[in-house]
């Protein structure tokens, strides 16, 4: 090896341990445990590439991170992730034409180009603000999800190994992250004629069964998902079965705690949706009257009270988790209560939401409650 061809792979070796290093750690730490992994088992690949993926790299921690803030600036550079892909694939397919890269490289780039463009495109959707153009950008996505795990495992129309053990870690928490992404896609962005349940369910499932070794934060999203798509598909069972189960996998989730508040709220809201389209309307005095003229008998007042109470502890927990942000649930729950059992405690409760309300939202007009604002609450005590 002469002097010039010594350098060149000195270079390469740098570049290769800065990728290795960003992919190591990623604070995101999704499936680049894996591609660490597996590009310390290929052959180096050639510098050109090494540094067009550093960039698609950059790109993509840069998107995530926004994306993590609730920035539409994730989208933005979602869009030059994918100029960046493409061109990285030309790179490659001329490489590959020279014979520059074996089989082994093959698969591993393609695998990665596959997940950052998904990623790319799952990041542009969620900036898309009309919802037909969100849908089909979605869609794009899981295409690419769906060719990652067919590239790198060969699992086709989500036919998963039944057994993770037989994988290791790393390949076990790839699989996982990208059944979830496929089934976020779904419940997040697709227009909800489009979606597959079934298929959604049989998802998040894996991304359950292939996550025993992650964080129980990150398997509290899979296992909110799966509640997600067995409440959409009405099985409310299963549903807050789910919901309790991503609870307890992560107690701090104030997602976990609104889907439990709302399922027992919703249970009610379907039977007697009258109660809550009038919350506002009926006078504390007046008896509780469907539409049709019927009064609520004592077992179905009874059957009422015992779920919007579930309801509120809830709703109250999600409000305690969030640092006391006001929830609009809570005062309507409320409301319903009383007029239901006339009883002063609830009605007590409406009001403090309200003056909670009103001081909040002073808080965010003037970054201090205004003074006559503040004589009005205290005087209404």
């Amino acid at each position: 090896m002469n002097q010039a061809e010594r350098a060149s792979a000195v270079i390469e070796e740098v570049y290769a341990e800065a990728l290795n290093s960003k992919l190591r750690l990623s604070k995101n730490n999704t499936e680049n445990g894996f591609f660490s992994k597996r590009l310390e088992k290929i052959d180096p690949l050639p510098t050109e590439i090494l540094v067009k993926m550093l960039q698609l790299e950059d790109l993509f921690e840069l998107s995530y991170q926004l994306y993590g803030y609730g920035s539409d600036y994730a989208g933005t550079y979602g869009k030059d992730g994918i100029k960046a892909s493409d061109e990285l694939k030309e790179i490659i397919e001329l490489k590959y034409d020279k014979k520059e890269l074996d089989r082994r490289q093959i698969k591993f780039l393609e695998g990665i180009l596959e997940l950052r463009i998904g990623d790319f495109l799952y990041f542009i959707a969620n900036s898309t603000s009309d919802p037909k153009r969100k849908s089909e950008i979605a869609c794009e996505s899981i295409k690419h999800y769906e060719k990652t795990l067919e590239i790198l495992f060969n699992i086709r129309n989500a036919h998963f190994p039944k057994n993770p053990k037989s994988m290791d870690q790393e390949e076990q928490q790839c699989i996982a992250y990208l059944a979830n992404n496929i089934g976020s896609a779904y419940l997040l962005f697709v227009l909800p004629e489009s979606v597959d349940l079934n298929y959604v369910k049989k998802l998040e499932k894996t991304a359950l069964l292939y996550s025993e070794y992650m964080d129980p934060k990150v398997r509290e999203f899979f296992a909110r998902n799966l509640g997600v798509a067995y409440d959409r598909k009405g099985d409310i069972s299963a549903a807050l079965d789910y919901y309790i189960q991503a609870y307890k996998l992560n107690p701090g989730s104030s997602k976990a705690v609104h889907c439990i508040g709302a399922i027992y709220r919703n249970m009610i809201k379907e039977k007697y949706r009258w109660l809550f389209e009038n919350a506002f309307l009926i006078h504390p005095e007046e008896k509780m009257i469907s539409p049709e003229g019927n009064a609520l008998s004592p077992e179905e007042s009874k059957e009422i009270t015992d779920t919007l109470i579930k309801s509120c502890y809830w709703f109250r927990l999600k409000q305690f988790k969030n640092g006391g942000e006001v929830d609009k649930n809570l005062e309507t729950i409320n409301r319903i209560l009383y007029n239901i059992t006339k009883d002063d405690k609830y009605l007590h409760e409406v009001q403090r939401y309200r003056n909670e309300e009103e001081i909040v939202n002073s808080l965010l007009e003037t970054g201090k409650p205004k003074e006559e604002q503040q004589k009005r609450i205290k005087n209404r005590k």
